[in-house]
């Protein structure tokens, strides 16, 4: 194939497009700006007044002082960057909050904000800390709840819903098999509890792993440190990526 020349389009790729093609609106049911825009016409009565939602519902004002507490008293940003975990007091206070059932409906055990009090709950949220924007964000609006709020059964939502609310949380699948990119090839099935757990032993010994780990990397760091102060510093050093080896090997 030449430099110039298209790579061939799969049999995949041409069921992904018809599939993308069919999702097209046939019909607009209310105008856009930035489509009038591309056409050449300024309709600024789309966007102003900026619709403001009103005054603020006293639910939505208790549960934003609440949080901003929360957040201002309880999160250490620095920590988490440090570390790359959530605290699990962190991720424990917010559930109790319903800061993960903030788009569920009521009648299911959340909050049911509108997406304007979302919207300026996730600015808080990101003013403190960006990486629990992203765990609440990624649970809410590409995780279960929200596809499940408007696709599902009423029997999945009376049986997943309020698992999410409570703070169960849930995730977009990026790089699994028969998931991530690939929208056409999601599949999806329900596993067994032996598997749940099997899932978690993995996850818990991983992480376990991960602390090893960089427990070994402070120790080498430290010893490298002194290597040059302290005589025998050297062989200690060395003892240590002999046991770092057979570990790691086994």
């Amino acid at each position: 194939m030449s430099r110039n020349e298209e790579p061939p389009v799969t049999q995949g790729e041409r069921e992904s497009l018809k599939v993308a093609e069919a999702a097209r609106e046939k019909q607009w049911k209310a105008p856009s700006f930035l489509k009038e825009m591309f056409l050449g016409n300024f309709r600024l009565d789309l966007i102003h007044p900026f619709p403001t939602g009103g005054a603020d519902r006293p639910e939505f004002v208790r549960f934003y002082q609440s949080l901003r507490t929360f957040l201002l008293e309880r999160v250490d940003p620095v920590a988490i960057d440090a570390t790359g975990e959530y605290p699990r007091e962190v991720v424990d206070g917010l559930a109790r909050m319903g800061a993960f059932g903030m788009k569920i409906p009521a009648e299911y055990g959340g909050l049911g904000f509108t997406q304007l009090e979302y919207s300026r709950i996730m600015e808080l949220v990101g003013s403190v800390d960006g990486n629990l924007c992203a765990l609440l964000s990624a649970h809410q609006s590409i995780g279960v709840p929200q596809p499940l709020k408007i696709f599902g059964t009423k029997e999945q939502k009376s049986r997943f819903l309020p698992r999410c609310a409570a703070g169960a949380l849930s995730a977009f699948a990026l790089t699994e098999e028969r998931a991530g990119y690939k929208r056409l090839a999601l599949d999806v099935r329900e596993a067994a509890d032996e598997e749940l757990r099997q899932a978690s032993e993995i996850v818990r010994v991983s992480r376990e792993e991960r602390d090893q780990q960089r427990e070994d990397i402070r120790r080498l760091v430290k010893m490298a440190e002194d290597v040059r102060a302290m005589p025998g510093a050297g062989r200690e050093l060395l003892a240590l990526l002999s046991e770092m080896k057979e570990r790691y090997d086994a």
